[in-house]
């Protein structure tokens, strides 16, 4: 056996060889070449032929021969299948065929494509006829369903990109959406080309940035973005370009051009329906970056006219606040050189207290603006440590003490409040500015009621007065910067305390409200997460 074998290979092999040469051969016949190289139209012509091989099958066991008008209808049905199924091609070649099988096997004489009675002709001539208008018809039907459905999976597509689209907002996150799905869709290598003070920004979808970069031609690029034309690969201008290029345009502005190669599975010129998904795409970007460039232009204006009205806003409480206690102090201060010695002393002791009232004012103030600067700069940073909130209070209360004059002060709290980690000049500024307010926006004689209260987690400070309350659509407005109540205007004020009371609530981590109190007032409500001086300490010990 062993002795034969090679003989055998060399045979099997010459064998192979011829058969080979004989499949080339084949191969290269034109309808065979088409047909393999789409398979799916091999698959369709295959089963075309098959339907009308079983029809005549099954009309040859059933003994159905001699009705032929009815074997002619019934060979119209492969026609409309394949026709709806496959396309024009199959319904063309199931019509033909259902014609050949018709005459050598039900027409005399049978087995023979000769015709006895010429009629048979005619015949012959509508049935070709009413396939072929059949065959026409249902694949005009099947094309535009399938139009249909292309549509729609496109209308999808694009549907789902621009929603991805719309939420994002950097310029970054939407070109690396767009140029993903420009390389997975259509597998080919994109650039985007953005346009910033006379020069191009390139952004690429993977690591093709030097295959595309070498491929650019920068005077097409520049010519593209200039004139807002498509040009290049699959274009009518340019046309030798190695890419296609599309502007970006939306709203008669151009903000790029995005670039793309050549697929490498097909020719995009050839195809035109993808031509269009691209310029649909870039059109998406462009409405994108017409969109963010639109939101910083809104938000660059917005921030100049709060400017110029905080500024404004500034400007007038500054010199509205600084005026009457100066007012007050260079009167007093004028009444005591001028009268020294005609004065008593409980008169000389009143224009003292009145000059430090005055000063008092203006230093609350000054804190205020200079609190209001640190927290707008950023500089605002807490220096916790270990306290006891009612410690703080009782130094707001004291320095608040000729105000409170006529405000009896009804403090209650739990029995035992834990010592915090807190920033001890930063809360007691929010207290006073809150029991400020409270007496400013109340009448003489009527109390202030203080509450610290505690659960397992909040420490709860609220300060309640019984004056003239906020109006309920104004509430979540009193916090902002210069922000006054309508109900306040005649009452002298900036409108920073509630303000900085809020930033230095909430970098401890707390929360502050403001409420309506029954039947009449505003109850101010600040809450503050309990941090033990334990916990803080084991903290500490960490970090270090």
């Amino acid at each position: 056996m062993k002795s034969f074998s090679p003989k055998w290979q060399i045979l099997d092999s010459t064998h192979k060889g011829n058969r080979k040469s004989y499949i080339a051969f084949i191969k290269k016949i034109p309808i065979i070449r088409y047909l393999i190289s789409n398979k799916n139209r091999l698959t369709a012509y295959t089963v075309t032929i098959g339907m009308n091989g079983v029809l005549t099958l099954l009309l040859f066991i059933i003994g159905f021969t001699y009705d032929r008008v009815n074997i002619a209808m019934l060979y119209l049905l492969p026609v409309l299948i394949a026709s709806v199924t496959y396309g024009l091609g199959p319904g063309i070649l199931s019509a033909c065929l259902g014609l050949l099988l018709f005459d050598f096997f039900f027409i005399p004489p049978i087995f023979s494509y000769s015709v006895s009675d010429l009629r048979f002709l005619v015949s012959f001539a509508v049935f070709l006829t009413v396939a072929i208008l059949t065959a026409s018809l249902a694949s005009q039907m099947r094309r535009r369903a399938e139009e249909a459905k292309r549509r729609e999976a496109i209308a999808n597509t694009l549907y789902s990109l621009s929603r991805q689209l719309a939420a994002n907002s950097q310029i970054e996150a939407i070109i690396n959406l767009i140029l993903q799905f420009v390389e997975n869709a259509f597998d080919t290598q994109a650039m985007i080309a953005l346009s910033q003070e006379k020069e191009f920004k390139y952004y690429f979808s993977t690591t093709h940035d030097q295959q595309v970069m070498a491929k650019t031609d920068q005077y097409i690029l520049k010519w593209v973005f200039r004139h807002g034309q498509t040009a290049g690969l699959g274009s009518k201008t340019y046309q030798s370009a190695a890419l296609l290029y599309i502007p970006l345009k939306a709203d008669e502005n151009n903000y790029g051009v995005l670039c793309i190669g050549e697929p490498g599975n097909y020719t995009i010129s050839t195809h035109r329906d993808h031509i269009e998904i691209l310029h649909a795409i870039a059109g998406l970007a462009a409405i994108s970056l017409a969109r963010i460039h639109y939101e910083e232009q809104a938000q660059l204006a917005h921030l100049a006219a709060e400017s110029e009205r905080l500024r404004t806003a500034l400007i007038n409480s500054i010199s509205h606040e600084l005026k009457t206690p100066l007012t007050t102090i260079i009167g007093a201060s004028g009444g005591l050189i001028d009268s020294f010695d005609k004065l008593s002393i409980e008169d000389s002791l009143e224009l003292i207290s009145t000059i430090r009232e005055g000063a008092m004012r203006m230093n609350r103030l000054v804190s205020n603006l200079i609190g209001m600067m640190r927290i707008e700069s950023g500089m605002m940073q807490l220096k916790r440590r270990e306290t006891d909130i009612l410690d703080i209070l009782g130094v707001a209360l004291a320095d608040l003490k000729e105000i409170l004059q006529t405000h009896p002060v009804h403090i209650s709290t739990d029995g035992d409040i834990p010592e915090m980690y807190l920033d001890e000049l930063l809360l007691e500024q929010v207290l006073v500015n809150i029991i400020s307010n409270a007496a400013k926006y109340s009448e003489q004689d009527s109390p202030i009621d203080i509450s610290i209260q505690k659960d397992v987690q909040h420490l709860h400070i609220e300060v309640r007065d019984y004056g003239i309350g906020i109006p309920d659509d104004e509430k979540h407005l009193i916090f902002n910067k210069f922000y006054r109540a309508s109900n306040t205007t005649h009452i002298s004020g900036t409108g920073l305390g509630l303000a900085i009371c809020h930033s230095v609530i909430e970098a401890h981590g707390g929360k502050i409200r403001a409420e309506n109190a029954f039947p009449r007032g505003t109850r101010i409500i600040v809450q503050l997460p309990i941090q033990s001086v334990h916990s803080q300490k084991i903290r500490k010990d960490d970090k270090n």
